[in-house]
């Protein structure tokens, strides 16, 4: 009876996720923890197309390392014609608590797994180019909560 039940649930699980679409993200350098899951708007294949002067909306899927985690950052680091960028998001946007999902908020306990509303604006600074976007989500300690690249071309 517990198979059946299992063999149920699982069954339900998978159902509910066919259709979500998924971005290919590629894993950080180093020994960083790697999301559940990324979606970037409108983009199933790399490098994602995005254009200057608009928002890029990314949901980040992630699951928690630590016991009472409370603040959670969000650092970009952009690469551009070999040249690494640091890239830093308004406050509101950064603020990884402040946008969790699904009615999700913190502290965040260790395994719980919540997602995080990323809105990356494309500043009009950007050249129209091929860029690597490395994500990292920090704790107040500075230790990586999620790491992840996406690629993106940059468009007029």
């Amino acid at each position: 009876m517990i198979c059946k039940v299992l063999i149920l649930a699982l069954s339900l699980l998978a159902f509910s996720r066919v259709g979500e679409s998924k971005t290919p993200v590629r894993r950080c350098s180093g020994d960083f923890p790697f999301p559940l899951n990324v979606k970037v708007d409108d983009c199933e294949e790399l490098p994602c197309s995005v254009t200057k002067g608009t928002t890029t909306h990314m949901e980040v899927q992630f699951v928690a390392v630590k016991e009472e985690t409370h603040y959670i950052e969000t650092d970009i680091l952009v690469t551009m014609l070999g040249i690494n960028v640091p890239y830093e998001l308004p406050s509101e946007n950064g603020n990884v608590c402040n946008n969790l999902m699904h009615g999700a908020y913190c502290p965040l306990y260790a395994e719980e797994d919540v997602t995080f509303n990323l809105q990356f604006p494309i500043d009009n600074n950007f050249i129209q180019a091929n860029v690597k976007t490395v994500v990292k989500l920090r704790d107040a300690e500075n230790d990586v909560v999620a790491c992840f690249v996406v690629d993106m071309k940059i468009s007029q």
